[in-house]
């Protein structure tokens, strides 16, 4: 019988076949910069709004549909929030299911 590990690299059985740890590792660090960075992203989004409008109130009353973004900062904004949505995603891909 084989051992489930190797001198050179180790193995992570899942139930999608068998990775190796470094790709765990690169998963959960991709994750990290994908929210961190959609997260920056979507606030230089509004950066951009408060920068041209000077309509600071809307940004602290965000629960009311109030802002009007430019279709930059429309794409922007729309920009971080994926990135930050893919590495929620991704969090919960490699916590739970893996």
């Amino acid at each position: 019988m084989q051992p489930a590990q190797s001198n050179s690299v180790s193995l992570v059985c899942l139930k999608i076949g068998c990775i190796r740890e470094e790709a765990m590792y690169f998963l959960i660090l991709l994750e990290q910069i994908l929210f961190w960075g959609g997260l920056s992203v979507f606030l230089v989004s509004l950066a951009m709004y408060a920068g041209r409008t000077k309509d600071y109130k809307s940004l602290l009353m965000f629960w009311q549909p109030t802002i009007e973004f430019s279709p930059k900062e429309f794409k922007i904004n729309r920009a971080g929030m994926t990135m930050m949505i893919v590495g929620l995603v991704l969090r919960l891909a490699v916590n739970f299911i893996a």
